[in-house]
């Protein structure tokens, strides 16, 4: 069972690995555009105050980011780039999302924050700088600034009666049901499924503080990470972004994908998906018993009929055909068994 939260110790003394290094000066920028009456021009926003270091890009991969998009434009931008409705997005409701490449494959997925002037864009801290530099190219003219959210901005997961009650105290405990989200402060807390007891908690470090938010025991990232398997998410990382479609990922059925908003990239594919009911592969949720990697193969009577997309200890999604099922696979050191819905919940 995940550890509860226990308010105590600042997050940022107690658990620096959930704080969210900054980049260095030659990777942190936002592109900005000036100007007035139609005229506008491009300019790099740096922060110069870090140096270069190996030290400032954390080794554990489940660790979140968030890219900020201000400005008159910024949710007609995003309306016309990513899966989800933007209009959905309010402080208490915080959806996933996701940023699709022309063909319809998913670039990465977001959990979508609602900003006093703009839209927070979360995202796994490895795909940041990428996601940014993709992203200001199809700027264009419109009035909005890209930037990556300060070094002071922080991301964890908790769960327990304790967390509840500190949420509760401070107005920013969410409803029960899936991205469900409180916002008050500066802070941002978000329910990963309605039957789930794990919160997700975004926001600066002195605005955590502020509202009594300072966990002392907050999950580790296996556990974490456990807790996203286990609420069907799988995180777009570099070796993934690009290779699935909304569909394989489940996200239709996350709540991630509007089908009645107007265009944005890879639309035409992805609908046609969802009227011609031609996902063949989607994600499973299974357990192993053996650790399992993501990447690993899964076979069936020898033959391979899926792998490994994200997995933490035991627990695993699994692409595989839609109508997989029965009897266990076959993975890398061991068997791996398809879960029903009712088993997975």
């Amino acid at each position: 069972m995940p550890t509860e939260y226990h308010p105590r110790i600042p997050l940022h003394r107690a658990y620096p690995r959930f704080v969210c290094p900054a980049l260095s000066a030659s990777q942190q920028y936002a592109i900005a555009r000036c100007g007035s009456q139609g005229a506008a021009s491009t300019r790099i926003v740096t922060k110069s105050s870090h140096e270069d270091s190996a030290s400032d890009v954390p080794a554990d991969p489940a660790i979140f980011t968030q890219i900020e998009a201000r400005g008159p434009d910024a949710v007609s931008f995003l309306q016309a780039q990513l899966t989800q409705d933007l209009r959905a997005v309010t402080a208490n409701r915080s959806p996933l999302a996701a940023w699709c490449d022309p063909q319809g494959r998913v670039r990465v997925v977001l959990r979508l924050l609602a900003l006093d002037d703009g839209i927070g864009l979360v995202l796994p801290f490895g795909m940041a700088e990428e996601i940014l530099t993709q992203l200001a190219r199809y700027r264009l003219r419109a009035r909005l600034e890209l930037r990556r959210s300060p070094a002071s901005w922080s991301a964890f997961a908790a769960c327990g009666e304790h967390l509840e009650n500190a949420l509760d105290a401070a107005g920013l405990l969410p409803a029960r049901q899936r991205d469900a989200s409180s916002s008050s402060g500066g802070v941002t807390a978000v329910r990963l499924a309605g039957n789930a007891p794990t919160i997700e908690i975004y926001g600066d470090t002195a605005a955590l503080e502020a509202a009594g938010l300072v966990p002392d025991l907050a999950m580790d990232a296996a556990q974490w990470a456990r807790a996203r398997i286990a609420a069907g998410i799988a995180d777009v990382g570099a070796g993934h972004s690009g290779r699935f479609t909304p569909h394989m990922l489940n996200l239709d059925r996350l709540g991630a994908v509007n089908f009645d908003k107007g265009c944005y990239t890879g639309q035409e594919i992805i609908a046609r998906t969802q009227h011609r009911g031609t996902a063949k592969r989607r994600l499973r949720y299974c357990r192993a018993d053996y650790d399992v990697l993501a990447g690993d193969r899964l076979r069936a009577h020898g033959e391979e009929i899926g792998e490994v997309v994200a997995a933490a200890g035991h627990e695993l999604l699994a692409l595989l055909p839609v109508d997989a099922g029965g009897e266990p696979l076959a993975g890398r050191n061991g068997r791996v068994r398809v879960l029903t819905d009712r088993e997975s919940a």
